[in-house]
């Protein structure tokens, strides 16, 4: 049975246009967990929660990204990706339809996250207070992926540098509904070979 579509009132942003720089020459994305490419696992959690608005955004090696890609997304290529994170946020949430009223900013390389976090996460947002940001929170450690509301979207298009959303949620700091985790999925990203050689050991 396949899950129900939330059509498309939540949508998700997906970068992965990093040169994955500390991965030793691999493309973290690319690299094999459980079967599949890492990517793959990223996606298949938003495509289980019902997400049926995704953009994947890519830059460095797009050709080899866009190879393994399921056809059922939107793949947005950013140029600027040399820029850092905050171009590929842009260069998504520029990507995404009218009628989406919140979107997650969700990191390519977390091959943990799974579908009852994002419905977890979800079922903070109400859409007739659509003014709060909903971040998970893993031991007191503001965690990813965060789900920004179209209120915010003009900010999140104005961003700069390598650091993503940081600054934006440490001046919304106010409106910030924190959702505490217990599952170390939120904070599992993939940036070095220890991380991955990690990640193997739990095959």
């Amino acid at each position: 049975m396949k899950p129900k579509s939330i059509e498309p009132r939540v949508a998700a942003v997906v970068l992965a246009a990093g040169k994955s720089s500390r991965m030793a020459g691999e493309n973290k994305l690319l690299l094999p967990f459980r079967g599949r490419p890492l990517i793959l696992h990223t996606l298949a959690a938003l495509r289980d929660a019902g997400l049926s608005q995704i953009v994947v955004v890519v830059g460095h090696e797009r050709e080899r990204l866009r190879a393994v890609l399921p056809d059922r997304i939107t793949v947005v290529f950013n140029r600027d990706y040399e820029e850092g994170m905050a171009s590929s946020i842009r260069a998504g949430i520029a990507a995404l339809p009218s009628q989406v009223e919140a979107a997650f900013i969700v990191q390519g390389d977390m091959p943990l996250l799974h579908a009852d976090i994002l419905r977890m996460l979800m079922s903070r947002y109400d859409s007739e207070q659509a003014n709060s940001i909903i971040v998970p929170v893993y031991r007191g450690r503001q965690a990813n992926p965060v789900l920004f509301p179209r209120a915010y979207f003009p900010e999140l298009l104005q961003l700069q540098g390598d650091t993503g959303a940081k600054r934006l949620l440490a001046e919304r700091a106010a409106v910030i509904v924190p959702v505490p985790m217990e599952d170390p999925a939120v904070v599992t990203d993939i940036d070095t070979p220890e991380a991955y050689e990690r990640l193997q050991r739990q095959e």
